[in-house]
């Protein structure tokens, strides 16, 4: 009797150090995560993974069902990812020392409208948005009365995402235009992600290896890559793909959030050329 009573009792002391560990490598794995995004990731993205995340752990001590959890994480996502909404702010006139750059314009120069999208090779949404061709139709139905402009803003986070944003901007830096957004396609239907992946790929367009190895190092990228997301966050830029939308006549813009379908951009677009 006595054997049996000391047996269950070895196997409760047993038990409970299996909880204890379990709790402490859930707890460090839980701030080691915390560390990770709060160093990498931007406000939103952290404090939405911090909410998934502890609605997990409760999960995991039986205080919810995988079903509240579920229905935690839609709720946050919902709340702090804008980009299936099909929505844009209103129309307003755009202070001339907030027109941003025009550089890698793919189209006439002259339209009267221009389409800027910010956009991260690492992000579904933006993916999803680049296979849908939205963009290229549009400026192939306007003619020459709007032209398109890629701009680069990482903003998931990894050192990953700036790394192929400064692959696009070298292709623009060391050939032109076409092999931009050749490049840009590249990044976003290939698995490119290390600088030898970047390197194969600059060859196949005619790209000097040395001279982009050189350019991808280049500190000056990091920093005109930190201007262009300064300078969207002027026009309330939340999550990617964003695209703002400018006639360069009335300096009158709209901001299209999202991943959205042809139609809303036909909307925005026409209501800035008054039609």
């Amino acid at each position: 009797m006595t054997n049996k009573k000391n047996k269950n009792c070895i196997v409760v002391i047993l038990l409970v150090i299996s909880i204890l560990l379990s709790s402490l490598n859930l707890v460090y794995t839980y701030k080691m995560q915390q560390n990770e995004y709060e160093n990498y990731w931007w406000k939103e993205n952290y404090e939405k993974v911090m909410m998934i995340q502890k609605a997990q752990i409760k999960a995991q001590f039986g205080k919810l069902t995988k079903e509240d959890v579920k229905k935690q994480i839609d709720s946050i996502t919902e709340q702090q990812n804008p980009q299936e909404e099909d929505t844009a702010l209103n129309t307003k006139k755009i202070p001339l020392s907030d027109i941003p750059k025009k550089e890698f314009v793919f189209w006439d120069e002259s339209a009267t409208i221009t389409l800027f999208e910010h956009s991260d090779f690492n992000c579904p949404y933006c993916k999803r948005f680049h296979k849908s061709k939205v963009m290229e139709k549009l400026v192939e139905d306007y003619k020459w009365e709007v032209n398109y402009v890629f701009k680069n803003r990482p903003v998931i986070g990894w050192d990953n995402s700036r790394l192929k944003a400064k692959a696009a901007i070298c292709a623009w830096n060391l050939s032109n235009k076409e092999n931009y957004y050749k490049m840009t396609a590249s990044l976003f239907e290939k698995p490119l992600n290390s600088k030898e992946d970047m390197f194969s790929e600059a060859e196949a367009l005619g790209l000097d290896k040395e001279k982009y190895s050189t350019c991808l190092d280049s500190s000056e990228l990091d920093t005109q890559i930190t201007n262009t997301i300064e300078e969207w966050n002027k026009f309330g830029a939340r999550g990617t793909p964003g695209t703002l939308v400018i006639n360069n006549k009335t300096w009158e813009w709209t901001f299209v959030t999202g991943a959205v379908a042809y139609e809303s951009f036909k909307t925005e677009i026409d209501k800035l050329l008054k039609k």
